[in-house]
């Protein structure tokens, strides 16, 4: 451990011996932040630099002698994928039309009642009716005139759940200009642009401005004079915080982890999307304003998609600003740091992230585009890192969904859409935290200074003490104490660091939680249903561990790395598909390269269905 960690090695030492894990958590926190001020980090990735020189094959493993009590789920072969959508929520595992509206929703009938949306963002809306724009809507004078306005940004997302029910949206069409687009960015820096613009879980809380109530020595939360001085880690709230403040709402609804931020079950049909986009305004030659896009038909940014069809629609982003984008570039060669196509998302952080589904989303599941998607980049790109895909822009997991669309963008394309392949999964059943704890307890520095690999990633002896803690049957919950038992103090910080951001849960804990309306932890009641979604096994069997909502970018970043160094190999994706974990890019196809595809994985008698010679479609749809 660092010098500078003393406070939270005395964290963990109660956490063996049975201390809230809260304490480690915040502990963590602390030490990531002291972390990244030391190491000025500027970059997520770690460098390959493996000590074990072969590939693990999860199968050999299996059967070795020497690995005794190696985890039974963590070598089992692929499992035919399971379409769990009953995250559907109000329809559980019908895939029929729902013709009234459960208790707890609001039905939306009209084109009003979309619209409506937006001043209630945290509740649940069921689609009724089939609805169609006119193109006079758009035109001057409509009712939605120069273009639909997304539904929730950055700075106040779209938290609860929107079900389409099966039913169509016609004729969108969205339009922005290069202010647009800053004007749409909030504080956070970030244009989001779709049916929904940012759609992401929250607790029962709210987003409020604070601007007004900033005070010299710390922040007045409520206006009433009292300086509430402390922000979410504890630390004082200072003048120069940022702008924007999520704050607890008793009068708001109890949202449970996974139960918001969520598009389902919704087809958009003969729809367009025309942006400009330019990544740059300069206000003076050292005074310059950015902005990131995030584009997709159903949302620029979405938590989770599911269910949905993009049929007959356009997206279309062209690259403005160039004369912005080389004074930007002409501004990092001064400093020192000439750009070029590698070196921006890193140095400036800019992204276009542009998606025939949506532009980023943690999962899209059992969904199919034709979108005709044109990216039109020019200089913007010596500043921008574009993603574009048939799918999604980015994406953590994407799992038996297709693209039969087009993309012609000078900027390159990711095929579905470019997959993140060392995110932080949200779930993890048991057996496979057990593994990651295994191989994360003897990592040792991971640091970078200026995105350079600083540290020494792995331990003396690492592949001997890792194989000793699994033929001791070690799990995550048993490692301080194996590790305390046996004296091995200088092992299990990284693991840790990763544990202490999920909490451990089984379904019949949840039941019980919403049944006595108690609160399990900071993290709350968990969503059965989302947790389903994102596992393609029986969630009701096993024991299984979901990340803190709360947990901020920089921390994601440091537990990205502990994931990268955990898997040197990049097979983390293999490993969790063959755990059953909805995790990266399977039984995906983009049928531009593969027409004849078998659509392996696709769950026909219970989500899809398909013609002769025709392609999948959701049932909901027919």
């Amino acid at each position: 451990m660092h010098e500078h960690d003393r406070e939270l090695k005395e964290a963990l030492e109660t956490y063996v011996l049975g201390a809230d894990p809260v304490r480690v958590r915040d502990g963590v926190r602390a030490s990531i932040r002291a972390e990244q001020r030391t190491a000025n980090e500027r970059t997520p990735w770690i460098r390959k630099e493996n000590p074990m020189k072969r590939k693990k094959n999860w199968t050999a493993i299996a059967v070795a002698a020497a690995l005794v009590v190696i985890l039974t789920a963590a070598v089992a072969a692929a499992p035919a994928i399971l379409n769990y959508l009953n995250a559907r929520a109000v329809q559980r595992d019908s895939v029929s039309r729902l013709t009234q509206v459960p208790d707890g929703w609001i039905g939306v009938y009209t084109i009003e009642d979309l619209d409506a949306i937006r001043e209630d963002l945290g509740a649940n809306y069921i689609l009724m009716a089939d609805l169609a724009f006119e193109e006079s809507d758009f035109e001057d004078g409509g009712r939605f005139a120069g273009g639909w306005t997304p539904i929730g940004d950055r700075k106040n997302p779209f938290f609860g759940i929107f079900n389409g029910n099966g039913h169509t949206l016609d004729g969108l069409v969205i339009r922005a200009s290069a202010e647009d687009v800053f004007e749409n960015s909030a504080s956070y820096s970030s244009s989001c642009w779709g049916l929904f613009g940012y759609a992401a879980y929250s607790e029962y809380m709210t987003v409020e401005s604070y601007d007004q109530h900033v005070a010299e020595d710390g922040l007045d939360l409520n206006g009433d004079g009292i300086i509430d001085p402390l922000d979410q880690y504890g630390q004082p709230i200072r003048a120069d915080a940022v702008g924007v403040h999520v704050i607890l709402d008793p009068t708001k609804e109890l949202k449970h982890w996974g139960g918001g931020g969520i598009v389902k079950n919704l087809r958009l049909t003969g729809g367009t999307m025309a942006i400009e986009y330019a990544p740059v305004k300069v206000n003076a030659p050292d005074n310059m304003t950015t902005v990131s896009l995030y584009a997709g038909p159903v949302a620029g940014y979405a938590d989770h998609v599911l269910g949905c069809m993009v049929e007959d629609f356009s997206v279309t982003v062209t690259g403005t600003g160039e004369d912005d984008a080389r004074a930007y570039a002409e501004y990092w060669e001064r400093q020192g740091f000439p750009i070029t196509m590698e070196e921006p998302y890193r140095r400036a952080g800019l992204t276009m992230i542009v998606g025939g589904v949506a532009g980023e989303v943690y999962q899209i599941d059992s969904c199919a585009a034709d979108t005709a998607i044109t990216v039109r980049a020019g200089e913007v790109q010596t500043v921008s890192r574009p993603l574009v895909g048939g799918l999604g822009g980015v994406m953590a997991a994407c799992v038996t969904s297709y693209y039969d669309g087009t993309i012609s963008s000078d900027a390159g394309e990711y095929g579905i859409g470019f997959i993140r392949k060392d995110d932080v999964p949200r779930l993890l059943p048991a057996d496979v935290m057990d593994e990651i704890a295994i191989r994360a307890a003897f990592l040792d520095n991971l640091s970078y200074q200026d995105g350079v690999f600083t540290g020494k990633v792995y331990a003396d002896d690492y592949e001997a003490k890792t194989e000793a803690l699994r033929k001791a049957g070690v799990t995550a919950a048993t490692l301080n104490e194996y590790l305390d038992a046996n004296g091995m103090h200088d092992g299990g910080w990284q693991a840790n660091k990763l544990m202490a951001f999920y909490y451990k849960r089984t379904a019949a804990e949840v039941r019980e939680a919403l049944a006595e309306d108690t609160w399990l932890g900071s993290l709350g009641a968990v969503s059965l249903d989302m947790a389903q979604s994102l596992y393609t096994d029986d969630i009701n069997d096993v024991t299984f561990y979901v990340l803190d909502p709360d947990t901020k970018q920089r921390e994601y970043g440091e537990l990205s790395k502990i994931i990268s160094a955990a898997f040197p190999d990049g097979d983390f994706e293999d490993f969790c598909r063959e755990n059953h974990v909805k995790y990266g890019a399977y039984y995906a196809y983009d049928l531009r390269e593969d027409p004849e595809c078998a659509f392996e994985g696709f769950d026909f008698g219970a989500i899809w269905t398909r013609e002769e010679g025709g392609l999948p479609v959701p049932r909901l749809f027919k």
